[in-house]
């Protein structure tokens, strides 16, 4: 317990730091390059802070040109995690709304240009995705989790949502599967104890060309997706589980 009320009285001072300036510079230069280094340096202090040990295979991602980045979601940490690793993209994440309206965090989100999105109002929704898709065309990486929300079922992945599938389709990029063991017994759903550190493996898998499927397509490829991620995710699960046995 002192371990947990020690690393929120460290991350909120961290976050409200980092947030103001990320409003200051972003004033200036919304989701310029100092908003992305800001980002950055707020996802490191909360993996430093929480202890996790990351251990990431990251030769699949593209060098250069934007993407689109499917991850797995069961954590809060799966958003400052995936914006450590892929620092060198800065993606836009597609992320529910209520996150938007938490204080300085959620404005910050906003200065970074990061896409809310309203699940429970199918319009809005529709509307933030044309949004993404506007901004992955205009050069810059997305980040969408597929499942939706995070996942209480650690031992596969949840199903995917259609919507980030028709998202991945209309920006025409290349999609490249990101795959995290370990984030959901961290900081399970539902839960405000941090657990004890962990090891969190990542693996991103090659790209997938996405223009070999149509938006009628929309459902064989979501199911291949899901399918390629769900192997790579049961590997990485049973090799974190030998090595910690």
């Amino acid at each position: 317990m002192i371990r947990t009320i020690w690393f929120y009285l460290s991350f909120v001072t961290a976050t409200f730091v980092i947030s103001v300036a990320t409003l200051v510079v972003g004033a200036f230069a919304p989701a310029g390059r100092a908003c992305g280094f800001l980002a950055a340096l707020w996802s490191r202090c909360a993996v430093v802070l929480s202890g996790i040990r990351l251990e990431a295979d990251l030769a699949a991602v593209p060098a250069q040109g934007p993407v689109v980045f499917i991850v797995n979601h069961q954590s809060q940490f799966d958003i400052p995690i995936s914006t450590l690793l892929l620092r060198d993209h800065y993606p836009a994440f597609v992320a529910k709304k209520t996150l938007f309206n938490i204080p300085f965090v959620g404005w910050a989100f906003r200065v970074g240009k990061h896409i809310p999105i309203d699940r429970k109002n199918s319009r809005s929704a529709m509307r933030s995705m044309d949004r993404a898709a506007e901004v992955a065309k205009a050069g810059r990486s997305i980040v969408i989790f597929p499942e939706g929300t995070r996942q209480l079922d650690t031992s596969k992945l949840g199903e995917f949502k259609t919507g980030g599938i028709i998202l991945a389709l209309k920006t025409g990029l290349p999609v490249v599967p990101v795959v995290m063991v370990g984030t959901g017994e961290i900081l399970p759903k539902g839960h405000i104890t941090l657990k004890r550190r962990h090891r969190v493996l990542v693996r991103a898998l090659p790209p997938m060309d996405a223009s070999s499927y149509t938006l009628k397509d929309r459902n064989r490829f979501r199911d291949d997706l899901h399918t390629t991620m769900n192997a790579a995710y049961q590997e990485l699960r049973a090799c974190r589980t030998n090595q910690t046995s």
